[in-house]
């Protein structure tokens, strides 16, 4: 009888955690600026030998089985205050509702091109009204937790290709913005109508005539403690800034960053990831960018996620920062985008058959 993969488990650690004794003295610098704070790092974190431990809790999916719990191709993450887990697949597609031990309770939305229906959505956002947004290149769906329907807006003009909301009911977005002379990211600070108010960054677009650039860095974002928002690109070099939820920059955030080449490894492994056969089809720098994405938790920490890669098992290496923006550690964690809720961490992890799961693990820090 086949069945779904659907278990609680202690597994082993996936990051060492410090040995340490009290805090150790940061060596970097804090000056304030015409009323911006500027946080200077140095090249080694405060815990060289890493300060978080991460321990599995839950993994849902299924090589085989109950239609449910298999994944094709996962697209967004979401969880809610009370453990509910929201998963968007891109190729069902809808998005399926599990509850905190792994158990399908319902899904949302379908295929198709009527109300409540999607034809290629590739993000879901969680709004402190109680509402579910699905977001498509022609609109945007907005449903209550149980998944009714509620309403539909326009997604085409300058449209959002992700949001996240701040606890004020304010939401912040990336929009494509195709002008023939500068097309390029933004990341748009919003109204609860998702109507823009200010522009934070932004980061130009790929040359859509240009061989692909196997290595490209673009504006990346996340909210923190539901009141901040932290962005990087990669093109000023190793810098974070950090906005408060009126759109000003209240912090920069930057690391005495070593650039590091480029490894025929990570080379091959990004051409796999891509489905690309031949290095005449790519453009590839002489040294890595200093960031891929940023995350935030809910107590203010910044995960920033990096090209470089754990040689044997492809598992990405994140700089973790605190909230006053120290480098405190460097961390091994499996799969992206990351979602922290209570405590735990939530990601989309993708074994050697290309089978996707959604784990979750509990976060110890240390000391």
């Amino acid at each position: 009888m086949r069945k779904a993969v659907m278990w609680l488990a202690l597994a082993p650690i996936l990051a060492a955690a410090c040995g340490c004794k009290g805090e150790p003295a940061w060596k970097g610098s804090i000056e304030t600026v015409e009323g911006v704070e500027i946080v200077r790092n140095p090249k080694a974190p405060m815990y060289p030998q890493g300060a978080l431990e991460l321990r599995e809790e839950l993994s849902i999916g299924a090589a085989e089985g109950a239609e449910e719990y298999m994944f094709f191709r996962l697209r967004g993450l979401a969880v809610d205050g009370q453990g509910e887990i929201f998963a968007l697949d891109q190729r069902k597609p809808r998005v399926d509702v599990f509850s905190g031990d792994g158990r399908h309770v319902r899904s949302i939305g379908r295929k198709g091109q009527g109300p409540g229906e999607f034809v290629t959505p590739f993000f879901i956002a969680l709004a402190p009204a109680g509402e579910l947004v699905v977001g498509g290149m022609d609109k945007l769906s907005f449903f209550d937790r149980s998944g009714g329907f509620l309403r539909s807006q326009e997604n085409t003009v300058r449209p959002l290709a992700f949001i996240k909301y701040l606890d004020n009911g304010d939401a912040v977005g990336t929009r494509m913005v195709m002008e023939e002379q500068k097309p390029r990211y933004e990341v748009v600070l919003c109204g609860s109508d998702l109507q823009p108010k200010s522009v934070l960054a932004s980061s130009p677009m790929p040359d859509p005539e240009a061989k692909y650039a196997l290595f490209a860095s673009m504006i990346r974002w996340d909210i923190s403690r539901g009141r901040e928002i932290v962005c990087a690109s990669g093109h000023e070099g190793y810098r974070l800034s950090v906005f408060d939820a009126e759109g000003r920059l209240i912090r920069t955030i930057d690391n005495d960053y070593d650039p590091v080449p480029v490894t025929d490894l990570d080379i091959d492994r990004q051409m796999k990831r891509h489905g690309i056969q031949s290095r005449d089809e790519v453009t590839i720098p002489r040294v890595l960018p200093p960031l891929w994405w940023v995350y935030a938790d809910d107590e203010g920490r910044i995960y920033v996620s990096t090209w470089q890669r754990d040689p044997g098992s492809g598992i990405a290496l994140f700089n973790i920062f605190d909230p006053e923006g120290r480098y405190l550690c460097n961390t091994l964690i499996p799969g992206e985008p990351l979602v922290f809720e209570d405590g735990r961490l939530y990601a989309i992890v993708e074994d050697e058959e290309g089978i996707q799961y959604i784990k979750r693990y509990r976060m110890i820090w240390k000391p």
